[in-house]
């Protein structure tokens, strides 16, 4: 029989490990803190590592911290995390290596990368590997970026040639293929 106080101190002692190392914070599966418990421990690990919070967007404190080449931004609200972006920058522009957002915070995410990262940065550029709800999530992004006039993007992953985006229809064309990294620019 596994008792609470051994369970809690192994996702404790996970948590608390996972900062020691780049790779380990790297191939961690953000999907856990899609559980409060697994959240909260991941949120106080991290508190340890970064005292206090570097930013702010609205009402979320925002942690930063570097590890392996990426820069981990931690939204935090109440007292859990609520969203996550890795990223890199290159020549001026945000790349997006991982995104997760708290389930009933819908559109988080966009609101961060339209009002906290596009002002900061030349544009957004997307990750070349996109889940299922990832899609989904930047069918979203184009079409709130071209309702709000910016320049939207296929870029090619193997050459970075680029193909304007004019409507959602042009994205799906897209989707699946060398042309798998979409770019938005202010």
């Amino acid at each position: 029989m596994i008792k609470l106080p051994e369970l809690i101190g192994t996702v404790y002692e996970e948590a608390a490990t996972l900062f020691e190392s780049p790779l380990k914070v790297r191939g961690w599966d953000t999907a856990k803190l899609d559980n409060l418990g697994q959240n909260q421990v991941f949120l106080t690990s991290l508190q340890e590592k970064v005292p206090s919070p570097s930013d702010t967007f609205g009402e979320y404190e925002i942690y930063i911290y570097q590890a392996d080449g990426w820069i981990y931004n931690v939204f935090v609200g109440g007292h859990h995390v609520q969203a996550l972006f890795a990223y890199t920058v290159e020549n001026g522009y945000f790349c997006e290596t991982r995104v997760w957002q708290e389930h009933t915070s819908i559109g988080l995410c966009r609101q961060i990368l339209f009002n906290y990262y596009l002002p900061k940065f030349k544009g957004i550029i997307s990750d070349a590997a996109h889940s299922e709800m990832g899609g989904k999530y930047w069918v979203k992004l184009v079409h709130e970026a071209l309702s709000s006039g910016h320049k939207v993007f296929a870029v090619n992953s193997r050459n970075e040639k680029m193909k304007a985006i004019n409507n959602e229809s042009e994205m799906a064309k897209f989707s699946n293929t060398v042309f798998a990294k979409f770019m938005i620019e202010k």
